[in-house]
C-alpha cells in the first residue's frame, strides 16, 4: 500500500467524551489521501479503547498505544516517528478542522513538494464567542525571511496552524521538547527559524476550541509554569543564532515573540504575583531596558513580565499626575488584565479603545467581562483638543502596535509623549 500524503497526528490523554468529534472533523472531506495517527499517552479513561475502536472502524486511522504517559511533545514525537505521509499536521484532541479546505490545501502541497512549511489562518472559539485570527492576507509561496519580516507574530503561534514536511523535520531532527506548556510555541518557532520556503495561504483550517477541554494544559497552566515554557523557548532560539548566526528578520521576529510572551504572562497575573517572583523594581534593572531576547537571556521571562511591567505602569502613573485619561488599546483579555493591575496599585484607567465596538466583536466582549471599564471607538480621542487630555498604551501585538501607532500619528500624536507602545 502507497504511503499517505498527509498525516494528522493527535495525542490523546483523557479524552474519551470529546476524541469523537475532533475524529469526525477530519474524516468529513473528499479529499482521502491521508490517514489519522492516534496516539494515546497512558490516559486513564476509555480514550485508548477508543482510539482502538476508531482504527477498526477506519482504514485511515491508526492507534499508537504508549505503556507511560510522556506528555503531550513526547506523544507528538510518537506520532512523527510513526507517521507514513510526506507532510505532517499537528491537531489537538479538543478541536477541530474545516474538512472542505483539506482538498485545497492537498493541491497546494503537491504542486510546492518541496517546501517546508505550510501554513494557513484559524478561528478560535471562546465562551465569549468566536473570531478569526486572520495574519495572512494573500496566498503565495515565500521565503521565510521575508515572511517573518512582514509577520513576525507568526513565531508565537501553535503548531496546529501548518503543516510541517517530514523531510524538513528531519533533516533538522525537529522535535518537541518535554515541557509543561508551550512545546508547540517551541516546535514551530524553531522550525520556522530552520526553514528556507514557506507557502502562506489566507483560508482558515483549524478551530481552537478553548472552552471545550477544562482539563487542557492551558486552562491548568499558571503564571509560573507558563514562564518556564516561555525560558525553554526562549533558550533554544539563542541557541539557533548561536550555531547559524543572526539574520535581521529572524531577530526581529524573536524579540516580538519575547515581547508577546511577556504581554501574554501579564493578562492572568496579579501584582501579587510579581512580588512572589521577587521582581521588584530595585531588583530589575535600573534602565528601562527593551523587551527581546537579550533581556531574556540575562533575566528570564520573569525579568521580561517585571520590566513590561514597570514601563506600563510608569507611563501610567505619569498620564495620571499630567491629569490626561489613561486608555488601552486595543480592547480584549490583555488590556483587561493590564487595567486590572493598574487599579490594584491605585492608577486611574478609564477604558479601552478600539477600532471595532461591536457588542458581538470576540475582543469586545472579553474586555468588557471586566465590568469596570468601558470601550470606546478611537474617534473618541482623535478628535480636536482631545489628544492633549488623553493618553494611550498599547498593548497588542507587533503587528498591532504597529498599526495603531501609525493611525495615532496620522493624527499627529507623538510616541512617547501622546501613547506608549512597548514593541516598535
Amino acid at each position: 500500500m502507497a504511503n499517505p500524503f498527509i498525516s494528522f497526528v493527535i495525542p490523546v490523554y483523557n479524552r474519551e467524551k470529546i476524541l469523537e468529534r475532533t475524529v469526525a472533523s477530519v474524516l468529513n472531506t473528499p479529499f482521502d489521501d491521508y490517514e489519522i495517527v492516534l496516539v494515546d499517552d497512558a490516559s486513564m479513561d476509555g480514550s485508548g479503547a477508543l482510539c482502538d475502536r476508531l482504527a477498526a472502524s477506519h482504514h485511515q486511522i491508526r492507534a499508537i498505544r504508549l505503556p507511560v504517559n510522556v506528555g503531550v511533545g513526547g506523544a507528538r514525537n510518537a506520532g512523527i516517528d510513526s507517521a507514513r505521509g510526506a507532510f505532517l499536521h499537528f491537531c489537538d484532541s479538543d478541536d477541530s478542522v474545516d474538512g472542505a479546505v483539506l482538498p485545497k490545501i492537498a493541491q497546494r502541497l503537491r504542486k510546492n513538494p518541496d517546501v517546508d512549511i505550510l501554513t494557513t489562518n484559524h478561528r478560535e472559539r471562546t465562551k465569549d464567542g468566536s473570531h478569526t485570527v486572520r495574519i495572512l492576507e494573500r496566498e503565495e509561496r515565500c521565503a521565510v525571511d521575508r515572511l517573518l519580516e512582514e509577520k513576525p507574530s507568526l513565531l508565537h503561534l501553535g503548531v496546529c496552524r501548518s503543516f510541517y514536511n517530514k523531510r524538513f523535520l528531519a533533516e533538522h531532527l525537529l522535535r518537541f521538547p518535554s515541557i509543561q506548556i508551550h512545546e508547540d510555541l517551541c516546535f514551530n518557532g524553531l522550525a520556522l527559524l530552520h526553514a528556507e520556503t514557506a507557502y502562506a495561504m489566507p483560508d482558515v483550517f483549524y478551530q481552537y476550541d478553548r472552552f471545550v477541554a477544562a482539563n487542557s494544559l492551558v486552562a491548568q497552566s499558571g503564571a509560573d509554569q507558563s514562564a518556564d515554557g516561555f525560558d525553554v523557548c526562549a533558550t533554544a532560539f539563542s541557541a539557533y543564532f548561536h550555531t547559524h548566526g543572526v539574520k535581521e528578520s529572524k531577530t526581529r521576529a524573536v524579540n516580538s515573540f519575547v515581547y508577546a510572551s511577556a504581554m501574554l504572562i501579564l493578562s492572568y497575573i496579579s501584582s501579587n504575583t510579581l512580588s512572589d517572583w521577587d521582581l521588584s523594581q530595585e531588583n530589575s534593572p535600573e534602565k528601562v531596558p527593551a523587551i527581546d531576547l537579550a533581556l531574556s537571556d540575562r533575566a528570564g521571562i520573569r525579568g521580561c513580565v517585571a520590566a513590561l511591567w514597570r514601563q506600563i505602569a510608569g507611563c501610567a502613573r505619569r498620564a495620571n499626575a499630567a491629569e490626561r485619561s489613561v486608555f488601552l488599546a486595543p480592547a480584549g483579555n490583555v488590556s483587561r488584565s493590564v487595567a486590572r493591575m493598574l487599579s490594584e496599585i491605585g492608577v486611574e484607567v478609564c477604558g479601552f479603545l478600539d477600532n471595532s465596538v461591536k457588542q458581538d466583536n470576540f475582543h469586545i466582549k472579553a474586555a468588557a467581562a471586566g465590568g469596570h471599564f468601558s470601550v470606546e471607538g478611537f474617534e473618541s480621542v482623535l478628535g480636536e483638543g482631545e489628544r492633549e487630555k488623553s493618553y494611550v498604551l498599547i498593548t497588542g501585538s507587533v503587528n498591532t502596535s504597529l498599526s495603531i501607532s501609525r493611525q495615532l500619528e496620522g493624527y499627529g500624536w507623538t510616541f512617547g509623549d501622546d501613547y506608549m507602545a512597548f514593541i516598535r
